[in-house]
């Protein structure tokens, strides 16, 4: 279904800022915060430049980079505010360390993405 809403917008949302009038950087900028496929925000940006190209992908570069600051920010905001687990131990032993808690709740891709990330932003091509 992503993928779906993301072919609908790629063939429409360009047209829709140029039509708009948008500025280049403003096209591809909302285009790289809104399309949700990375590569359908490149090819959507293309349509209207290679500015509004550069702009988009950098906006949603930016937004992949973030992930891992957004989970941990969104597990440490639900260890404070979501249901409390009852463990009838009165809030001693490991449930009540925040750092347990944290690693607990956060999603362990995440640790992945980076870890390839890293490599594949330092591998040195032949």
């Amino acid at each position: 279904l992503i993928s779906v809403c993301s072919i609908f917008w790629l063939l429409l949302q360009p047209y829709l800022a140029q039509a708009a009038g948008f500025p280049d950087n403003v096209a591809g900028a909302w285009l790289g915060g809104s399309v949700d496929l990375t590569g359908a925000v490149v090819a959507a940006a293309g349509v209207v430049s290679p500015q509004a190209e550069a702009t988009a992908t950098i906006v949603k570069l930016t937004q992949n980079s973030f992930l891992g600051v957004y989970t941990l920010g969104i597990a440490a905001a639900w260890m404070r505010c979501g249901p409390q687990e009852s463990g009838g131990g009165g809030g001693t032993g490991k449930t009540s360390n925040v750092a347990y808690q944290l690693w607990q709740r956060f999603p362990k891709f995440v640790l992945g993405y980076l870890f390839v990330s890293l490599i594949m932003s330092t591998a040195v091509a032949p």
